[in-house]
């Protein structure tokens, strides 16, 4: 049963149909709930469930208090404006737009599975333009596996789930037994050296993004994203302002760091561009700017929204790194550093890839 048997006759239903039904949720304010703390162990807790798209939709832990409103365990929880649906094995509050579909009576697995086609079905429908409430997803028709009686198959259904419960424990059972150790470094005689002895920093290419045509050529267009490198597509640039590659950029509004390799245009996020100085150009490599990509994401708590980094801050500042002798920089360890880092994330992801 390693995929849905299509050769099974499905049939249309609505929840109803199922004596299943979705109802609203009373809500419960962020400030009308108490995060639990770890202080005080003896207080009865609770989720407290919101429209996120994380954690299957808990925003905390809260403290239980006799007035709450509490949403029955083994139920399906899901966002008004986001569409997400999750299954919830305990007993939980709600925020704003949350509503549930009481599947109580399933098992946790036949659960699952309607959740999955619910899901389907609805969950591109879903905007902050296009509320989904309960008498939507009520009135919403999908399709099930039906038995002989041409009733919901919920065993195949539970069977189903069960085997790819079973086939996922066997992946976790892989990655648990790759061994990820985290690499203890001795900063201790390490030096700290000022930022403009090693470096250049230079505004990057400032190009908005009703100037670009998403998709259409090889050339990266970077924004201060900390996502994808800050890639956010690949351009055509043959009339647009670029620059060189072989640099770290840093997001002047997100401190986000990532080391380009090849030529790229910047938006107007006021990224910043460093590079080691000229008489350093020979140990510009690819690693040597990985090191110190790290070695500049460990000052990422200094620098936020409020205390934006800019030219003269990162002029100002100095780094702390491995050195040869006093006064010089240990080059050829930051270089030998990243290729064993590389090499043993290459084995896990060879590793990974077997799963």
């Amino acid at each position: 049963m390693n995929q849905l048997n299509n050769d099974r006759y499905w049939k249309e239903f609505k929840l109803p149909d199922l004596e299943i039904n979705s109802y609203g949720t009373p809500t419960l304010h962020l400030r009308q709930v108490e995060a639990a703390s770890e202080i005080d162990p003896d207080c009865e807790t609770i989720n407290y469930i919101t429209r996120g798209k994380f954690n299957n939709g808990v925003k905390l832990r809260v403290i239980k208090k006799p007035n709450f409103n509490i949403i029955p365990k083994n139920t399906i929880s899901f966002g008004g404006e986001t569409g997400e649906f999750f299954y919830q094995r305990e007993p939980y509050v709600t925020g704003r737009d949350v509503y549930y579909i009481d599947t109580s009576k399933l098992t946790e697995n036949e659960a699952l599975f309607l959740l999955t086609i619910v899901r389907k079905k609805l969950h591109t429908q879903s905007t902050f333009n296009t509320i989904m409430t309960a008498s939507i997803v009520n009135n919403t028709p999908f399709q099930l596996p039906v038995n002989e009686q041409n009733k919901p198959d919920w065993q195949y259904m539970g069977l189903y789930i069960n085997e790819l419960r079973q086939r996922a424990l066997e992946k976790l059972n892989i990655i648990n037994n790759i061994n990820i150790q985290p690499t203890s470094i001795n900063s201790q005689n390490w030096e700290n050296f000022k930022f403009t002895e090693l470096f250049t920093v230079n505004n990057s290419t400032n190009v908005l993004r009703r100037e670009v045509d998403f998709g259409s050529g090889s050339m990266p267009y970077i924004t201060a994203s900390s996502m994808n490198n800050g890639v956010v597509s690949y351009i055509d640039a043959s009339n647009l302002p670029v620059d060189e590659g072989n640099c770290l950029l840093i997001g002047g509004k997100t401190y986000s760091i990532s080391y380009q390799r090849q030529n790229f245009v910047s938006n107007d996020s006021h990224n910043l561009i460093i590079r080691l100085k000229p008489e350093y150009k020979q140990y510009a490599s690819e690693n040597v700017y990985l090191f110190l990509a790290s070695i500049f994401r460990a000052y990422s708590y200094y620098y936020n929204w409020a205390n934006a980094v800019n030219k003269n801050k990162l002029k100002s500042s100095t780094l702390h790194l491995p050195i040869i002798q006093k006064g010089v920089p240990d080059w050829q360890y930051m270089n030998q550093f990243i290729d064993q880092k590389k090499s043993q994330v290459k084995d896990k992801i060879e590793a990974f890839g077997k799963i």
